[in-house]
């Protein structure tokens, strides 16, 4: 290397990413999560919920155990009808096996079965696998029953517990049967017959192994499926509420934004316009007085009757707008006055059910009141069809509620679905109140909403 050229550090060679490679670690990362699951729990609230299922689990084998002890009770008649030790036998082993069904039963009730249910299988599996020999004694050997014996290890199978405990468990199992076995029979049992015992109690006891990780794999990977689509789903109606919040927030803000506008529409409608009108209603009857004997009076006349039909319009419209009446008398007159702004003419008779003379509400909440009201009543008036209109308002428990009820043929609300049906929803919840719409009996719609006296 030339003096004064830079040093160039070396790197050691990354290792090949070839897809073999790949392949092989992939393998090996399945192969050793699935042997360290068992050691390393997956979540305190996964072994809760295990520890619930295995106790189930346990307490459904032994009822089952039970049953079929007494169920096959009769069946040792005729199977041993020329046997009568061997019925004797049976007998003692199906009346252990349901004393100790019946203790299991009793332990798991408790606080301590219900936490420690594989010590429990364990512990009770060895007892029945003394029960066996103290009633079976050499006639297991003789009569080939010791085989059966072996289905012991699977009855680790459906329970969930990590790789170590489930082989402890199994080996505890395995090991005292077999001590039994050569402790009873000692040198009487020939080595044809021990050698073919050891393998397969070898065989069973690896795949009860292997089946019961199976399902306690499985399981702690669905449950872990269920707590994340669980965390996901409580994401996601915490994203929806917030999202609805800001809605309203902003439906609230648009509702007080056009109110605002309509009442500053309203003063200024109220103070210009009005006034143009009232002085030219003036000089129209002046010129009137001055035509009083010309053709021309007629024409005057009919100027001053359009001008009276737009004074109407434009007190209408400011009533709609922003009514006066609710400022100056408050909800309570301004519903009684909805009510016979609706009923004439050709509208429907409006009876208005209300004890209470003054409401003291907020602005907010007398408004709502009465925009809800108004937007009902022109649906009654417009879809509905009815002759008569039941309007009540009452104080119940701090609420106010408001009742509109019409007997005209329902479903105005579902023919009138739109800006004015979301307003009053919008209004109703704005005020921290509810809005219900029901159909009526025999016919007509129900509008009921309920409102706080302070929002």
């Amino acid at each position: 290397m030339h003096a004064g050229s830079p040093t160039v550090e070396e790197r050691p060679a990354s290792p090949p990413t070839d897809q073999p490679t790949q392949a092989i670690h992939a393998s090996r990362s399945r192969i050793d999560a699935w042997l360290l699951f068992g050691a390393h729990a997956p979540s305190e609230r996964f072994w809760e919920d295990a520890t619930a299922r295995n106790a189930a689990s346990l307490r459904g084998m032994v009822v089952s155990l039970a049953l079929i002890m007494l169920l096959w009770w009769p069946t040792d008649a005729i199977v041993f009808a020329d046997r009568p030790e061997f019925r004797l036998a049976y007998l003692r082993l199906r009346l252990s096996y349901v004393t100790l069904c019946v203790v299991t039963f009793g332990i798991l009730g408790t606080k301590t079965g219900k936490r420690h249910p594989v010590l429990l299988l364990t512990l009770s599996t060895c007892a029945f696998s003394y029960a066996t020999v103290w009633s079976l004694g050499r006639s297991i050997i003789d009569e080939g029953w010791f085989y059966a014996a072996y289905i012991v290890p699977f009855a680790t199978a459906p329970l969930l517990m990590p790789l170590r405990q489930r082989i402890a468990s199994i080996g505890t199992m395995v090991t005292f049967w077999l001590a039994l076995l050569f402790t009873t029979v000692g040198t009487d049992l020939p080595s044809s017959v021990s050698a073919p015992y050891l393998a397969y109690a070898s065989f069973t006891s690896l795949a009860a192994l292997v089946l019961g990780h199976l399902v306690y794999y499985h399981a702690a990977d669905a449950f872990d499926l269920r707590e994340r689509l669980a965390e996901l789903n409580l994401r996601l109606e915490d994203r929806v509420a917030a999202s609805t919040r800001e809605l309203r927030a902003l439906a609230r803000r648009a509702v007080n934004e056009r109110e605002a506008e309509s009442r500053v529409l309203a003063s200024e409608l109220h103070d210009d316009v009005g006034q143009v009108l009232a002085g030219l209603r003036i000089e129209l009857g002046l010129l009137a007085r001055i035509l009083r004997e010309d053709d021309r009076a007629e024409h005057v006349q009919r100027l001053s009757d359009l001008v009276d039909r737009l004074a109407q319009a434009v007190r209408t419209t400011l009533l709609r707008l922003r009514p006066r009446i609710l400022d100056d008398l408050g909800p309570i007159e301004s519903i009684r006055w909805l009510a016979d702004e609706t009923q004439r003419g050709d509208g429907p008779a409006v009876q208005v059910e209300c004890t209470l003379r003054h409401l003291h509400v907020t602005d907010e909440v007398g408004l709502a009141m009465f925009r809800v009201v108004q937007e009902a009543l022109t649906n009654v008036v417009r879809h509905a069809r009815a002759q008569r209109v039941i309007l009540s308002i009452v104080r119940d428990d701090g609420k106010i509620r408001v009742t509109v009820s019409d007997d005209g043929i329902g479903g105005a609300y579902d023919r009138a679905q739109g800006l004015g049906l979301l307003g009053m929803r919008e209004r109703a919840h704005a005020c921290g109140g509810t809005l219900r719409i029901e159909p009526a009996e025999p016919h007509g719609t129900v509008v009921t909403l309920e409102l706080p006296e302070t929002s």
